[in-house]
């Protein structure tokens, strides 16, 4: 990934003090975003193409109102597309190889405890892993996964929530392979097991993260709850839609959040 980075770098200048990883729904940010320079994956060697709707497939990178440099992931990948672990982490080796400090993970969820509604803001603090598998963590070979997310960034980020007059609520993730939604079953379960939500993304990068030791902020805003909770029939266009309401509405927050964190991070 270095040499796509100094090729990115030259394009696009300063090192970024963090990585923005963009879940389903969250390509509306960008509207909120000073964006200085855009680069299409596809002409970042070793990207693969994104294939699902709702991620762009670029990387931005941008000015943040403190000051600080953000680049943006507009895209992942997802295990459910048949990638391999190694690709699907690929935006958190290149946030690494660009320079980048720290990464913030954003995804839609489904909120399996009963008080999360759609629209819910929820910091992760923690995940189980029901995947299957975890990405290859070079160089250490047993990865020690006691404190993956990270509880300072979380600290801000509630803070600046809070300075704003917003409240994030706090969860663990259950990550699942997908493509297809749980069943009534599968959610009683995940909730016996601990899970406050579910996805089908964000645990494979944070847990690359840790590897290559970036601290990590996470954050979920609720779809729309569970199957078996009362919700409405799940479609992946409802989930955007709820998403990116959501994320349009309070972007502001958001996007103070990620320039605290940043402003955190270079200090």
């Amino acid at each position: 990934m270095k040499a796509a980075a100094d090729r990115i770098l030259e394009r696009g200048g300063a090192p970024p003090d963090v990585a923005l990883l963009l879940g389903s729904g969250f390509a509306s940010l960008r509207r909120h975003l000073l964006i200085e320079h855009a680069v299409p994956y596809s002409e970042i060697d070793g990207f693969p193409r994104c294939s699902i709707i709702g991620h762009d497939g670029e990387l931005l990178l941008c000015a943040l109102p403190g000051g600080q440099r953000l680049a943006v992931f507009a895209g992942r990948f997802h295990a459910y597309e048949g990638r391999p672990p190694e690709e699907i982490v690929r935006p958190v080796d290149l946030a690494r190889a660009l320079g980048a400090r720290g990464v913030i993970l954003t995804c839609a969820a489904g909120g399996v405890r009963e008080d999360l509604e759609a629209g819910d803001l929820v910091l992760i603090e923690d995940h189980l892993n029901l995947m299957g598998w975890a990405p290859p963590a070079p160089p250490v070979e047993f990865l020690d996964l006691s404190a993956v997310y990270d509880a300072t960034l979380r600290a801000l980020a509630r803070d600046e929530a809070m300075r704003r007059g917003a409240t994030l609520a706090s969860g663990v993730l259950a990550a699942v392979r997908g493509p297809a939604y749980e069943t009534p079953a599968e959610i009683r379960m995940l909730g016996r097991l601990g899970a406050d939500l579910v996805s089908m993304s964000t645990v494979p990068e944070a847990i690359r993260a840790r590897a290559l030791g970036l601290p990590v902020l996470a954050l979920a805003c609720v779809a729309n709850r569970a199957a078996g909770r009362g919700g409405p029939h799940l479609a992946h266009t409802d989930v955007l839609s709820r998403v990116e309401s959501t994320v349009t509405s309070r972007a502001e927050i958001l996007i103070s959040i990620v320039d605290r964190i940043a402003r955190s991070l270079a200090s």
